[in-house]
């Protein structure tokens, strides 16, 4: 186990080139504990992403570099993608985007474009019940990626706005299979990024949280079917996919006496830390210190079309 010392040095991180022997060490451990538990068992074969170092990254430094609790939550991770076939998932992706995935050039002002975003039958409407903007169409039909001034990949979302009746009426295990998909795409967004700019990319998340509400009283049946679904996705996506998560910027929320019970119901305690609370005088200001208005749609004081984020035009819900 890393001393005092070793784990201060361990979390001062920044770049794979600033890789140290006690780096080097708890990678060593993690390669051996998976080639261990594919040796037990050849269905947990992990896709080359998977594999691969940075991956392994960070399931280590979601646990402050604790090698050994680190490669059992990798391990329990190969089980999960086994059961969900995520594996199969992640080729579709790939498949369809070869341009980027594939083809993609390695320095970091490489091109960031995707050629399909939605590869699953469900994944539209998916984004029509919970909507989330990453990208910006470009001139040929392809989807620009949305970065933050460091690299990082900028989503952005209304979780006040998350129609969960919707869900309830697409299906749960339908909008699952989208989720599911969404996320996958994102973390092999966040591993080609990392490749290329030689760091370990993470999401920059602009959180718009009008509507958000914790009183459940007057929910219907449905819409608690359907927030039921989002909690248990979220969950499952935290344990298999840790540390993507650069900063959450949280504006127009309902109170301040809220913040604490709304930020402990998003993300697991390690990650309350990367929050931002952004007043609702400056919120734009603080927004573009971390986002170029380029990359930012009108409402949030950037030059980008601001699209069906915020729900404009109403919520429909789709049949089943």
């Amino acid at each position: 186990r890393p001393s005092a010392a070793e784990l201060a040095e361990l979390a001062e991180l920044t770049t794979f080139a600033d890789c140290g022997p006690a780096h080097a060490a708890a990678i060593a451990y993690m390669r051996w504990r998976r080639d261990e538990a594919v040796a037990a068992d050849a269905s947990l074969a992990p896709s080359a992403e998977m594999a691969a170092d940075l991956r392994l990254h960070r399931f280590l430094i979601s646990t402050k570099w604790d090698a050994a609790a680190a490669a059992d939550a990798y391990v329990t991770a190969l089980g999960w993608r086994r059961d969900k076939k995520m594996d199969a998932l992640r080729d579709r992706i790939v498949r369809s985007n070869p341009s980027f995935f594939v083809g993609g050039a390695c320095g970091g002002d490489a091109p960031a474009v995707l050629d399909v975003l939605y590869v699953g039958e469900h994944d539209a409407a998916t984004q029509q019940v919970q909507p989330r903007t990453f990208t910006r169409e470009g001139s040929d039909g392809r989807h620009n990626l949305l970065l933050d001034r460091l690299g990082n990949l900028v989503v952005i979302e209304c979780p006040g706005l998350v129609d969960n009746a919707g869900i309830f009426a697409l299906g749960t295990a339908k909008w699952t299979e989208s989720f599911l998909a969404g996320t996958e795409l994102t973390v092999l967004m966040l591993d080609e990024l990392s490749r290329r700019q030689g760091r370990l990319a993470l999401t920059c998340k602009i959180l718009d949280m009008q509507g958000m509400k914790l009183l459940k009283a007057f929910m219907s049946k449905e819409e608690k079917e359907g927030e039921r679904a989002f909690k248990d996705a979220g969950s499952q996506v935290s344990a298999a996919y840790p540390t993507t998560t650069f900063k959450m910027l949280l504006l127009n929320l309902p109170g301040a006496s809220m913040a604490g019970p709304i930020i402990k119901s998003m993300a697991p305690a390690r990650s309350a830390k990367k929050f931002e609370i952004l007043s609702s005088k400056t919120a734009l200001t603080q927004i573009q210190t971390y986002v170029e208005p380029a990359n930012l749609p009108h409402k949030l004081g950037g030059e980008l079309p601001d699209g069906v984020q915020w729900g404009t035009g109403g919520k429909k819900s789709p049949r089943r």
